[in-house]
């Protein structure tokens, strides 16, 4: 399974390493650190333009306050293209109740608060059908 992690914070990033090691260890996980990589690694296109476009992850995980590009803007791109079928876990240190509601408006399969718990990443990953 491909999983794109996009986190800014090297701890944070760090730390949903360390869950999705523990929740799925075969997962081959690629981590950008703004929305606009992000973008260019899912649109392989920018510095990702020699990237194969067949092997698109199967899981993003969003840190919904990240530089350049936010991830609700990331999400709008996403789901109003071809990669509308990429499953999306938010995760946020907020709880800001608009961030939430528009992210599962736009398809997000889970929201997950940080700091991430395992069991709570595990939980997710089970729900949809990669642990």
């Amino acid at each position: 399974m491909r999983v794109l992690l996009v986190e800014d914070d090297a701890a944070e990033a760090e730390a949903a390493l360390r869950a999705l090691r523990a929740s799925a260890p075969a997962a081959q996980v690629h981590r950008v650190s703004d929305g606009q990589e992000a973008l260019d690694y899912l649109f392989c296109s920018g510095r990702h333009a020699g990237r194969d476009s067949a092997e698109q992850p199967a899981l993003v995980v969003l840190d919904i306050k990240v530089p350049k590009v936010d991830g609700i803007e990331l999400l709008r791109r996403m789901k109003g293209s071809h990669l509308r079928s990429i499953g999306v876990v938010v995760t946020a240190s907020s709880r800001e109740e608009r961030d939430v509601l528009e992210s599962y408006g736009l398809g997000v399969a889970a929201y997950l608060f940080k700091p991430l718990a395992p069991e709570a990443v595990r939980a997710t990953l089970a729900k949809l059908g990669f642990a």
